[in-house]
């Protein structure tokens, strides 16, 4: 299930608690939540249909939905966390597609893909949008917006114990500013598993 508990600045819980916002008899998982100025942007990933897809939401604290539904985004291969920015006028999630092609449980294609969502849950994009791609292994990215772009982050193995972080720009129209990614940090040694957030002005 996808549950969500409001929480006042103060740090104390607001009821309802622990409300049920979708329910399946597969396994939903990774939920994430962004903000859009007036509605809150949940996203996880739910195999309700047979196979990973991620799912959006725009909860309310007393757990009914803007929209009344649940809305299905896209289809993805493996279930990786979809986190989300937005821009002022719609959202960009984010995710890896971890890709098996020969069916011996080793990657063998690792994506970093991305797909713009309205306010209103509808996507825009009739395809995912390729951000990084190749065989490297690669972490789940993270996503915030700043400055008229999305920044998406995550690290990359590239061989031995070198795992760098890398650092892409996405236009609010989709478009890839440094494909595959530029290299923010590389020192020789593993780095991992990076987070952002902006302040409006830096990130």
């Amino acid at each position: 299930d996808v549950r969500i508990s409001g929480v006042s600045a103060a740090g104390t819980a607001i009821a309802p608690f622990n409300v049920q916002l979708s329910g399946s008899n597969n396994i939903q998982l990774a939920p994430e939540v962004d903000f859009d100025g007036t509605d809150f942007f949940l996203t996880w990933v739910d195999d309700r249909g047979g196979s990973p897809a991620i799912y959006s939401a725009r909860p309310r604290i007393d757990g009914t939905l803007v929209g009344g539904s649940v809305t299905p985004v896209v289809p993805i291969p493996t279930a990786t966390s979809p986190p989300s920015a937005f821009d002022g006028n719609n959202h960009l999630v984010v995710w890896s597609d971890r890709i098996d092609t020969n069916l011996d449980t080793i990657v063998d294609e690792d994506h970093i893909r991305a797909i713009r969502v309205d306010p209103n849950g509808v996507t825009l994009d009739a395809a995912p949008i390729g951000i990084a791609m190749g065989a490297s292994l690669k972490s789940p990215p993270r996503v915030a917006f700043v400055s008229g772009y999305f920044i998406v982050v995550w690290s990359e193995a590239l061989g031995g114990p070198n795992e760098v972080i890398r650092l892409a720009r996405v236009q609010s129209d989709g478009v890839v500013m440094d494909p595959n990614g530029l290299i923010l940090v590389s020192s020789g040694v593993n780095e991992s598993a990076p987070s952002i957030t902006a302040n409006g002005q830096e990130l």
